[in-house]
């Protein structure tokens, strides 16, 4: 039986063993800093790119990771700073509340749902919950994590995982929750996810060290989701202004 790696270890062989050692991290924390972003932005398509976004920026700042231990929790706040970014430069200052009424509309029944609608249709569940709620279930059913292992990217004890995700599945009608986490497991990022992160770093030539961590993107920066590698290639090539990777500013905590 191969026995898991803890993250120190983890961190070590990627900050030792480049792009290709980086990996491991993307594989084992890609479902829960999808899930992250996708609680904060009720939109798939976006959480993916903030997700490629933030491995990417890791990679180039993990030698700023002081307590390895801690690589979930610190990837889940950069998860989070990222997808805030996002939502200030869309300008999105509707309550979640409207957001849920605008995506409710005009939905024909479950049977005939297609998947864009049924998708939608999810998000305006999840949306009506509170925030803490939307990220513990979310992280809960995106990949089958167990509550120990969402207790520990939430840095909380297991019992509050527990409690909020009673209150979640409270707040939800019982064939809409079987919906959420149907549809949430189904949405977990796949191995193709790692392998674009593979390609961009390899294609870029992004070494650790780069700058500090969690770049924000400028506007007309690079994409980076499933259009990004092939962008964002040329928008890593140098020459790049002092203080930016590839096009992207650095920003500092």
């Amino acid at each position: 039986m191969v026995q898991r790696r803890n993250d120190d270890e983890l961190v070590a062989t990627a900050l030792a063993g480049g792009p290709e050692a980086f990996n491991a991290i993307v594989e084992r924390y890609r479902g829960q800093v999808y899930g992250v972003a996708l609680a904060r932005l009720c939109n798939f398509d976006e959480a993916d790119d903030i997700a490629q976004q933030v491995f990417i920026e890791a990679y180039a700042g993990l030698q700023t990771l002081r307590n390895p231990g801690r690589l979930g929790p610190w990837l889940r706040r950069a998860a989070t700073h990222r997808s805030i970014d996002l939502l200030r430069q869309k300008r999105a200052h509707l309550e979640l509340s409207e957001v849920a009424a605008e995506l409710a509309t005009d939905l024909t029944p479950e049977v005939e749902l297609e998947r864009s609608q049924l998708r939608q249709h999810v998000l305006a569940a999840i949306s009506r919950l509170s925030q803490v709620q939307r990220e513990t279930t979310t992280l809960f059913y995106l990949g089958g994590h167990s509550v120990e292992v969402v207790a520990a990217m939430q840095e909380v004890p297991v019992g509050t995982v527990k409690r909020r995700l009673h209150d979640a599945r409270s707040c939800l009608k019982r064939g809409m929750l079987r919906l959420v986490a149907e549809t949430l497991s189904d949405e977990s990022p796949s191995g193709s996810f790692s392998d674009q992160v593979l390609e961009v770093l390899l294609a870029a030539k992004v070494t650790v060290g780069l700058g500090a961590p969690w770049v924000g993107r400028l506007p007309g920066g690079p994409k980076l989701g499933p259009c990004g590698p092939s962008d964002t290639r040329s928008a890593f090539q140098p020459p790049h202004p002092r203080g930016s990777i590839g096009g992207i500013s650095i920003l500092r905590f």
